[in-house]
């Protein structure tokens, strides 16, 4: 699986970066700590683990876990659908 430019939501700020899958790598500007929530192509992650990439302060690879939205969704009503 290549590595995929994405934009990264985080509390109002939106930052460029590049993910593989539940993997993110983004500038160690960006604050972030295990327990945050982030969001990218529309769906949320959890942080689970922040690495600085060779200690240089250059980068964090972020591993995460995909948060599911499993809230039931409203039906439409058959007005809705005419």
């Amino acid at each position: 699986m290549a590595w995929e430019k994405v934009t990264i939501h985080f509390n109002e700020t939106m930052i460029a970066g590049h993910s593989r899958g539940t993997m993110f790598t983004i500038p160690c500007a960006a604050k972030f700590k295990v327990g945050d929530v982030i969001t990218a192509n529309n769906n949320k992650f959890k942080v689970t683990s922040v690495t600085d990439v060779a200690g240089r302060g250059e980068v964090f690879e972020i591993e995460t876990k995909e948060v599911k939205d499993d809230k039931p969704k409203a039906r439409r009503s058959e007005a809705d659908s005419e």
